[in-house]
Protein backbone atom coordinates (compact mmCIF):
# COMPACT_ATOMS: atom_id res chain seq x y z
CA UNK A 1 0.00 0.00 0.00
CA UNK A 2 1.81 3.18 -0.95
CA UNK A 3 0.48 6.59 0.50
CA UNK A 4 0.96 10.30 -1.61
CA UNK A 5 3.76 10.61 -3.92
CA UNK A 6 6.20 12.88 -2.05
CA UNK A 7 7.82 14.84 -4.62
CA UNK A 8 11.91 15.63 -3.89
CA UNK A 9 12.84 19.02 -3.59
CA UNK A 10 14.85 20.10 -6.67
CA UNK A 11 16.87 23.25 -7.04
CA UNK A 12 16.50 25.58 -10.09
CA UNK A 13 19.37 27.60 -8.99
CA UNK A 14 22.76 25.65 -10.04
CA UNK A 15 25.17 29.00 -9.37
CA UNK A 16 22.99 28.49 -5.73
CA UNK A 17 23.55 24.77 -5.58
CA UNK A 18 27.42 25.37 -6.48
CA UNK A 19 28.12 27.46 -3.64
CA UNK A 20 26.75 24.90 -1.11
CA UNK A 21 28.55 22.30 -2.77
CA UNK A 22 31.25 22.88 0.20
CA UNK A 23 28.76 22.08 3.12
CA UNK A 24 26.66 19.09 1.18
CA UNK A 25 29.38 16.42 -0.83
CA UNK A 26 26.45 14.54 -2.12
CA UNK A 27 26.74 14.97 -6.02
CA UNK A 28 24.92 16.72 -8.38
CA UNK A 29 22.16 15.17 -10.32
CA UNK A 30 21.64 17.49 -12.96
CA UNK A 31 18.21 17.15 -14.58
CA UNK A 32 17.68 19.45 -18.06
CA UNK A 33 13.81 19.56 -19.26
CA UNK A 34 11.59 22.13 -20.75
CA UNK A 35 7.98 22.66 -20.34
CA UNK A 36 6.94 22.30 -23.35
CA UNK A 37 8.57 18.69 -23.35
CA UNK A 38 6.01 16.12 -23.01
CA UNK A 39 8.57 13.02 -21.93
CA UNK A 40 10.25 15.49 -19.39
CA UNK A 41 6.52 16.19 -18.01
CA UNK A 42 5.60 12.49 -18.08
CA UNK A 43 8.48 11.46 -15.79
CA UNK A 44 8.15 14.19 -13.00
CA UNK A 45 4.60 13.21 -12.55
CA UNK A 46 5.57 8.99 -12.65
CA UNK A 47 9.28 8.31 -12.39
CA UNK A 48 10.40 11.01 -10.30
CA UNK A 49 7.61 10.48 -7.94
CA UNK A 50 7.76 6.56 -7.37
CA UNK A 51 8.43 5.66 -3.86
CA UNK A 52 11.68 3.93 -4.50
CA UNK A 53 13.25 6.61 -7.02
CA UNK A 54 12.43 9.33 -4.64
CA UNK A 55 14.77 7.32 -1.69
CA UNK A 56 17.53 7.04 -4.34
CA UNK A 57 17.27 10.44 -5.33
CA UNK A 58 18.36 11.21 -1.42
CA UNK A 59 21.67 11.05 -2.31
CA UNK A 60 22.14 13.66 -4.78
CA UNK A 61 22.03 17.36 -4.78
CA UNK A 62 18.85 18.10 -7.17
CA UNK A 63 18.88 20.38 -9.75
CA UNK A 64 16.33 21.17 -12.75
CA UNK A 65 17.42 23.37 -15.50
CA UNK A 66 14.90 24.74 -17.78
CA UNK A 67 16.43 24.72 -21.44
CA UNK A 68 14.44 27.70 -22.67
CA UNK A 69 15.45 29.40 -19.38
CA UNK A 70 19.41 28.20 -19.69
CA UNK A 71 20.21 27.81 -23.56
CA UNK A 72 23.91 29.18 -22.99
CA UNK A 73 24.37 26.44 -20.29
CA UNK A 74 22.43 23.70 -22.22
CA UNK A 75 24.62 24.33 -25.48
CA UNK A 76 27.85 24.70 -22.98
CA UNK A 77 27.15 20.97 -22.15
CA UNK A 78 25.72 19.81 -25.52
CA UNK A 79 22.22 18.96 -24.34
CA UNK A 80 20.62 18.35 -27.78
CA UNK A 81 17.49 15.81 -26.39
CA UNK A 82 15.81 16.22 -22.75
CA UNK A 83 15.15 15.16 -21.09
CA UNK A 84 18.65 14.36 -19.63
CA UNK A 85 20.17 13.60 -16.65
CA UNK A 86 23.62 13.82 -15.50
CA UNK A 87 25.20 13.22 -12.43
CA UNK A 88 28.10 15.86 -11.70
CA UNK A 89 30.85 15.13 -8.90
CA UNK A 90 30.34 18.37 -6.04
CA UNK A 91 34.11 18.86 -5.96
CA UNK A 92 35.54 18.25 -9.23
CA UNK A 93 32.73 19.14 -12.01
CA UNK A 94 33.60 16.43 -13.29
CA UNK A 95 30.65 13.60 -15.29
CA UNK A 96 30.05 10.65 -13.21
CA UNK A 97 27.05 9.59 -15.57
CA UNK A 98 25.21 10.66 -18.17
CA UNK A 99 21.51 9.34 -19.82
CA UNK A 100 21.17 10.45 -23.42
CA UNK A 101 17.98 7.87 -23.77
CA UNK A 102 15.50 10.50 -22.74
CA UNK A 103 12.75 9.44 -20.45
CA UNK A 104 12.52 6.33 -18.42
CA UNK A 105 10.27 4.52 -16.05
CA UNK A 106 11.07 3.73 -12.93
CA UNK A 107 12.68 0.33 -12.80
CA UNK A 108 14.98 1.73 -15.30
CA UNK A 109 15.77 5.36 -14.08
CA UNK A 110 16.77 3.41 -10.90
CA UNK A 111 18.74 1.22 -12.93
CA UNK A 112 21.33 3.72 -14.31
CA UNK A 113 21.26 5.53 -10.98
CA UNK A 114 22.77 2.37 -9.58
CA UNK A 115 25.19 2.01 -12.27
CA UNK A 116 28.65 1.87 -11.79
CA UNK A 117 29.82 5.71 -13.03
CA UNK A 118 31.18 6.52 -16.32
CA UNK A 119 34.96 5.19 -16.73
CA UNK A 120 35.47 8.49 -19.40
CA UNK A 121 34.73 11.05 -16.54
CA UNK A 122 34.57 14.47 -18.60
CA UNK A 123 35.34 17.47 -16.64
CA UNK A 124 31.98 20.31 -17.50
CA UNK A 125 33.15 22.86 -15.24
CA UNK A 126 36.51 23.92 -15.94
CA UNK A 127 37.61 25.57 -12.39
CA UNK A 128 34.86 24.13 -10.93
CA UNK A 129 36.63 23.82 -7.78
CA UNK A 130 37.85 27.64 -7.34
CA UNK A 131 34.63 29.58 -9.05
CA UNK A 132 30.91 29.29 -9.65
CA UNK A 133 29.58 28.65 -13.05
CA UNK A 134 27.59 31.27 -14.58
CA UNK A 135 24.23 30.32 -15.93
CA UNK A 136 22.78 33.79 -16.67
CA UNK A 137 22.86 34.46 -20.22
Amino acid sequence: MSGPKQAPTWSTDLNAVIQRRNVDDRPLLLEFNATWCGPCQRMKTTTLLDPQVVRALGRYILVSIDIDAHPDLAAQLHVETIPRFLIIDSKTGRVLKENLDGAKPPEDFLGWLDSDNDPRLDEIFPGFGDQSLSTTR
